[in-house]
């Protein structure tokens, strides 16, 4: 995948984020659920392309690690 892909990949995602945030805001719980399951699903699917590790579970790695 080209990197202008990865990056429209990456301002998709982050609209949606921006659009589940103005949702709360204003009130609109189920607009909002539905560009956070968009956001959620971008952001997977761009985890997926660079091969990164999901740290969306990851609380606190130091306490972990001591």
């Amino acid at each position: 995948m080209s990197e202008d892909a990865i990056a429209q990949l990456h301002e998709q995602r982050n609209t949606a984020a921006l659009r589940c945030a103005d949702a709360l805001h204003s009130g609109q719980e189920e607009y909002a659920r539905t560009q956070a399951a968009k956001a959620v699903r971008l952001d997977e699917e761009i985890r997926a392309i660079d091969g990164a590790p999901d740290h969306t579970h990851n609380t606190n790695t130091e306490e972990r690690e001591s």
